[in-house]
């Protein structure tokens, strides 16, 4: 498609209409149109960084290389197992810039909130195997703003992410 803007950039609702014959037996029976709808999504990233990065030093590099989560805008709950890292770490949770504020970061064993522990920023993320100088997607980044590490007895952390 010549002109046409990358993959999943600038169709928020792209509509496709398809046209299917149906033969039994090579004989043609009644025809049947069909709407799909596409909704590009682009992937929540999650994960753990070491203790040394921050809300303000993240990178491209960093994010591509957390888990990714590819569902539409939407709370989710997040586990993190730390119990195979025995260094300090902290926990991120990334997502597109165009979706709501996060309203809320609740620590599910505990039932508590924890929204103030992490800092926020904004980042332009280049998808990985895309070619070129972009296009970049702006993401919000949460990070916590201190280390966690492995204790005995508590190895998964579980938090809600709350749209």
């Amino acid at each position: 498609m010549v002109g046409s803007p990358a993959i999943g950039v600038g169709w928020d609702n792209l509509v496709y209409d398809f046209s299917f014959q149906n033969k039994v037996n090579g004989i043609s029976m009644n025809d049947y149109d069909v709407s799909i709808a596409l909704n590009w999504t682009n992937p929540y990233f999650y994960g753990t960084v070491s203790d040394s990065v921050t809300y303000s030093n993240i990178t491209n590099a960093d994010i591509l290389g957390l888990n990714k989560l590819v569902v539409p805008e939407q709370k989710n709950e997040i586990s993190y197992d730390v119990s195979s890292n025995y260094v300090k770490i902290k926990f991120v949770y990334a997502y597109p810039a165009t979706y709501s504020n996060l309203k809320s970061i609740f620590d599910v064993k505990n039932d508590f909130n924890v929204t103030t522990s992490f800092d926020s920023s904004i980042i332009n993320v280049k998808m990985s195997g895309l070619a070129g100088p972009g296009p970049y997607i702006p993401y919000k980044v949460y990070i916590k703003n201190h280390w966690i590490s492995f204790t005995p007895d508590v190895s998964i952390f579980k938090l809600n992410f709350n749209i």
